[in-house]
């Protein structure tokens, strides 16, 4: 089966105000991870050979957190501003998650109403932590108010923790390890100050096939009897009902154990799918969208599900854009060439994600 109208929801782009950002204050290689090239054409150029119909793109890991408040909403603003002219563009094929100004609360807050209400803004952007500042502190229980009241999908992506441990793997990149385990650490703080049971009308996706969470979930849940009970924690502590009630990209490693995993703690209508591009090189979105596709983990119609059809139940308006759409590499010859290309790019990938299994 040829699933040519994926919905990504989780591609990341680089406007020039991003770029001058990370050029000013974070260097060449932020969370110890080389910044990568992008540009509109080749985004698109990638959803053709991924056959992504349509794609919401965010701002990744680092936050503008090193500057000063007054630039922070100038960094904002304009990397709203500028994604959003590109999208004006491109309309029918790509979205914004809008970015906010936090840790700002107060401005925070007036941005999401803002941008809420821009043409091409499908929910907004966050991290699991701004300096510290993580998800589930009450410290946001303003913007958690605004949100819930505007029944906003809010995208997490993870972010370097504030203060890492000593010296371990300390030159090791934050996306390898660091981000699913803050990924998790963020999730679990808001199950632990009953965020997701208090504000219910927040549409959440979390990254990264479920980082940790579906591991530490039977571990929390027997804790969180013992809290009640010894604690007198009067919260809810459900970490089973936050995981059944919020969206989950696979973006990254999901196959080959992660979906197992999740299968048990989340439905599968709460699965969606995400290239993490471009911080993922091309060829190793070909290879793990090839992966997801040929898993034995998912039916046909759950794979269906992923790829596309979860993504319209929770943006509706995505339903006209992929109505009657054709594959995502249109019928004028390009189809063919992006076949070839997907080909290709996943010959070369399988060749380096087999080496695991050699000796």
């Amino acid at each position: 089966m040829d699933y040519n109208k994926k919905v990504d929801v989780h591609a990341h782009l680089l406007t020039p105000a991003y770029v001058e950002y990370l050029d000013k204050y974070e260097g060449p290689n932020p969370d110890n991870f080389p910044t990568p090239e992008w540009n509109v054409k080749s985004h698109l150029r990638l959803m053709d050979d991924l056959g992504v119909a349509f794609s919401v793109m965010s701002v990744s890991s680092p936050h503008m957190i090193h500057c000063r408040p007054e630039e922070r909403l100038d960094y904002v603003r304009r990397m709203n501003d500028e994604a959003l002219d590109l999208i004006a563009d491109h309309s029918n094929r790509l979205g914004l998650f809008a970015t906010l100004p936090l840790p700002d609360v107060d401005n925070a807050c007036a941005f999401a109403e803002e941008y809420l209400n821009r043409p091409g803004v499908f929910g907004i952007g966050v991290m699991t932590n701004y300096d510290g500042l993580y998800l589930g502190s009450e410290k946001l229980e303003p913007l958690m108010k605004a949100l819930d009241k505007r029944h906003a999908v809010v995208c997490v992506h993870p972010a370097m923790p504030a203060v890492l441990p000593g010296d371990a793997v300390q030159d090791m990149p934050i996306p390898i390890m660091d981000f699913l385990m803050d990924t998790t650490r963020a999730f679990t703080n808001m199950v632990w100050h009953d965020t997701f049971v208090n504000y219910p009308n927040i549409r959440w996706i979390w990254p990264h096939g479920s980082s940790f969470m579906t591991i530490l979930s039977d571990r929390f849940a027997s804790f969180a009897v013992q809290a009640k009970l010894k604690m007198h924690n009067t919260n809810n502590l459900d970490y089973f009902g936050a995981l059944q009630n919020c969206y989950f990209d696979c973006a990254g490693f999901s196959e080959p154990k992660q979906l197992a995993c999740m299968k048990l703690d989340i439905p599968t209508s709460h699965f969606l799918y995400g290239s993490d591009c471009p911080y993922t090189p091309s060829f190793a979105c070909v290879a793990l969208a090839g992966m997801l596709e040929h898993t034995d983990k998912l039916t046909a119609k759950e794979k269906q599900a992923m790829f596309t059809d979860n993504a319209i139940d929770l943006f509706p308006q995505l339903e006209d854009v992929l109505d009657g759409k054709k594959a995502a590499a249109g019928s004028n010859g390009r189809g063919r060439h992006a076949a070839a290309r997907k080909r290709a790019f996943l010959g070369k990938a399988m060749s380096l994600f087999n080496q695991r299994n050699r000796v």
